[in-house]
C-alpha cells in the first residue's frame, strides 16, 4: 500500500512530499502513518505522533 501511495503522490506532482510508513509498537503491534514531510520532517517524529495519537508507547 505504501509504494502505491507514495507512487501517487509523485506522479500527481504534488508538491509536498509524502511518506508512509510501518512502526513497530510496545506488545508487538504494528501500525501504519501516512504523513507530510513538510509538517513532520522526521522519521522519529512520526514515529512520536502516531504513538501519541494512538496512545501507545513505542519499542
Amino acid at each position: 500500500m505504501g509504494k502505491k501511495v507514495d507512487r501517487y503522490f509523485l506522479d500527481a506532482d504534488a508538491k509536498r512530499y509524502i511518506y508512509t510508513e510501518k512502526f513497530d509498537f510496545a506488545g508487538g503491534e504494528i501500525d501504519a502513518i501516512i504523513w507530510d514531510m513538510d509538517q513532520i520532517t522526521t522519521r522519529e517524529a512520526a514515529l512520536e505522533k502516531l504513538a501519541e495519537v494512538l496512545g501507545k508507547k513505542s519499542d
